[in-house]
């Protein structure tokens, strides 16, 4: 108690449900529902409770004060732990009597405990915790997306006119580059550039380092964020840049993105295995599974021509396909970009993001699919000579089951399961045949 109050400010409000408070501490869900105990002559009720866990509690058998942080102040909570030094012992010596009162400052006094290797390092004065090489964090930023820190108090109009809102570590990287004779000789990179200059962070610009060694860090982009990760592969390249557009330059041309120019330098890897991928998915996966991997390679395999590989590939995304010479494939962009689209957006991307543009909505705003379907002589050109005697009796009855209900225009109910026989009946995935009957089944769906 302190000066007639709990220092813990007890008792605490009824609260209905659990809420955050702006110090970060929360303010637990304590309901009146007229439940009280007495304790020492003291009614107490939901206020008092101290934040605890029943089974905790059941499998110590202790006293176990238990706090929720989930607050940014969570690191704060535990490095305070971490580096508070060694454990304190609590202690009392003395007899109490039960009429004797409570002193906790007399009750407890705090003891500490050196070890005999510790107490010899302290009086030969070594250092008990040290990091090197210090390394310091490169900023990364696409132009004018630099971060800029203000006071509540300052106008718009002054954020934007101050001179040192615009100079951050990379820009004057690059003055330094452009200007300073001593930073050209040395032709280094962004990386490098620590070893030799040191961060004026009050005036926001590199000075000489006289002293001292550090390691310098570009901080990191995630693949997903796309002209941040390809500027960051940039800078771990190229030399002495001078610029954001001299980064865009190669070989005296200077392209339009950060991509195009990792992709002219060769920083990316080919997109042959990821062909290979996608042509043996093409064999057996449906449209469905195959458009989530063709997002998911977009995503995380970063190719480096994603133009190239839609084109070859978005008619796999759909799942209506016509087959025939006389009736080509219907415009299917908009369709395949629409599917591809809701497997990008659980990342947070969308399908520009790679070139890949949307193409525009018909006057209606529908997908404008055809309605024609090949005539049998014109879909026994499927049937070409050599493919039905290479097929199986299983493989057999499905395609001609595909030719009956094409005749007749029916709906075949079952498609899924004969997918799957089809499947089961194990015709090679690297020969043509099985990707023609996979698209007739899809010209039947």
């Amino acid at each position: 108690m302190v000066d007639g109050q709990c220092k813990n400010h007890y008792p605490k409000e009824f609260v209905d449900e659990t809420i955050h408070t702006p110090n970060g501490y929360p303010k637990y869900k304590r309901q009146n529902n007229g439940i009280f105990v007495i304790v020492r002559g003291r009614t107490l009720d939901n206020r008092w409770v101290v934040p605890y866990n029943p089974y905790l509690l059941a499998k110590f058998d202790c006293h176990i004060n238990l706090e929720v942080c989930s607050s940014v102040k969570l690191v704060k909570y535990l490095y305070k732990y971490v580096y508070k030094g060694h454990d304190r012992v609590a202690y009392t010596v003395g007899s109490v009597t039960p009429d004797t009162p409570r002193d906790e400052i007399i009750d407890f006094q705090t003891g500490r405990w050196v070890a005999p290797p510790e107490a010899c390092w302290r009086i030969f004065a070594f250092p008990l915790t040290d990091m090197h090489p210090p390394v310091l964090a490169l900023q990364l930023h696409l132009p004018n997306f630099q971060y800029t820190s203000f006071k509540v108090t300052d106008s718009l109009q002054d954020v934007v006119t101050n001179a040192r809102a615009h100079k951050t570590m990379l820009t004057e990287f690059f003055v330094m580059n452009a200007t300073n004779a001593y930073a050209k000789a040395l032709n280094l990179l962004y990386k490098e550039f620590p070893k030799h200059f040191v961060w004026d962070r009050a005036h926001n610009n590199w000075n000489f380092r006289k002293q001292g060694s550090i390691v310098g860090r570009i901080v990191t982009a995630r693949p997903t964020d796309q002209e941040r990760y390809f500027l960051r592969l940039l800078l771990q390249y190229r030399r002495a840049p001078v610029s954001y557009e001299d980064l865009r330059t190669v070989d005296g041309v200077i392209h339009d993105s950060f991509r195009n120019a990792c992709v002219a330098l060769g920083l990316l890897e080919s997109d042959i295995p990821l062909v290979d991928c996608l042509r043996e998915a093409a064999l057996f996966q449906m449209p469905h599974a195959f458009a989530q991997l063709f997002a998911t390679i977009l995503v995380f395999c970063t190719p480096s021509e994603p133009i190239q590989l839609w084109e070859m590939f978005k008619q796999y995304c759909v799942p209506i396909t016509t087959i025939s010479s006389s009736f080509p494939l219907f415009p299917i962009d908009r369709a395949a970009a629409i599917i591809v689209e809701k497997f990008l957006e659980p990342f947070g991307m969308h399908i520009h993001d790679f070139g890949i543009c949307m193409p525009e909505q018909s006057e209606n705003g529908l997908i404008e699919i055809t309605s024609q379907q090949p005539s049998p002589a014109e879909f026994n050109l499927v049937t070409l000579p050599g493919i039905i005697d290479k097929l199986n009796l299983q493989q057999h009855f499905v395609f001609n089951t595909i030719i009956e209900k094409l005749h007749n225009k029916k709906p075949y109910q079952h498609l899924e399961l004969l997918h799957r026989s089809f499947l089961m009946a194990k015709l090679p995935t690297q020969n043509s045949n099985c990707h023609w009957i996979l698209m007739s089944i899809r010209l039947v769906r």
